[in-house]
């Protein structure tokens, strides 16, 4: 028999594992008219073939070198789905809640350098705060992810340097990027990183752990109702809700926006199938 060592972050390894497969265990209500109706469509046969037979959410939580979630050959491929044909997952019990982050990766920023969390949105605040108001919410969005995930062009642009100021870049690569490894808060190592991805990796992993351990939280709160988790997409977190358990709501908005780098403002959503969500709070704090 082989022995292998216990990873190091084995505990949190294993308490995802345990969420995952009991969302995989859960058979989604698919509603079966609505699927007929897209696969009489020719705009649409191709895609909603994928999801003929596939009842099922198996994630691989290896997927990716940054801990974000993938799915695995054979599941319903809920993570790359157009957002339009998700309409055909329907609730198991009352109603979908969705629950995500305002601007996670900027606060997950913020949080790295020891900044306090502005109570206000996060585009605004970039809005207001590092561009002086000169360009609009949308603008200032788009401009942070560009910096952010985009291409050295868009760093290396007047807007791209006011943010990595802002920012201080080199202070979260210099904590958390020995020049080939990034070591995140959550002692995750990703190995031969260059310097052009470290910022990219450190933000993206910090902050794709930080939902899923968030998400754990509230799957723990949940084990005692007919509620549950009902699945994970990207940063934020799908919840199938029986009516009586609606309480539950102010704990779990509670669980959600308290991190370990400070009060995230969240968002919340609600709708009778997963494609058709309506936000009914913004920048909510618990």
């Amino acid at each position: 028999m082989t022995h292998c060592a216990r990873p190091r972050r084995y505990k949190y390894y294993l308490a995802l594992c345990k969420m995952l497969t009991a969302i995989a265990q859960r058979r989604l209500n698919v509603d079966t008219r609505r699927l007929q109706t897209y696969l009489s469509s020719p705009s649409t046969r191709s895609l909603v073939e994928r999801l003929v037979g596939k009842s099922y959410i198996k994630y691989n939580q290896f997927g990716t070198i940054t801990g974000r979630l993938t799915t695995h050959p054979g599941s319903f491929p809920l993570l790359t789905l157009r957002k339009d044909l998700r309409t055909v997952v329907l609730p198991t019990n009352d109603v979908f809640v969705e629950l995500d982050f305002n601007g996670a990766e900027a606060r997950v920023m913020l949080g790295l350098l020891g900044l306090e969390q502005p109570r206000v949105d996060i585009h605004k605040y970039h809005q207001q705060s590092v561009f002086g108001g000169v360009v609009d919410r949308e603008k200032a969005k788009s401009l942070f992810f560009a910096w952010l995930y985009g291409s050295r062009a868009a760093a290396a642009s007047a807007e791209g340097k006011v943010l990595e100021t802002f920012y201080h870049k080199e202070q979260i690569l210099d904590k958390y990027w020995d020049g080939k490894n990034v070591h995140t808060p959550y002692r995750k190592e990703i190995s031969g990183v260059d310097e052009h991805h470290a910022l990219n990796y450190i933000v993206q992993s910090t902050t794709a752990e930080l939902s899923l351990l968030q998400s754990l939280k509230i799957h723990e709160l949940l084990k005692s109702s007919s509620s549950h988790v009902a699945c994970i997409i990207h940063d934020a977190v799908v919840l199938d809700m029986r009516q009586q358990d609606m309480h539950l709501l102010e704990p779990i908005k509670k669980l959600m926006s308290s991190t370990k780098f400070g009060q995230f403002g969240i968002n919340i959503s609600t709708g009778k199938n997963l494609g058709h969500l309506t936000k009914k709070e913004s920048y909510a704090y618990g």
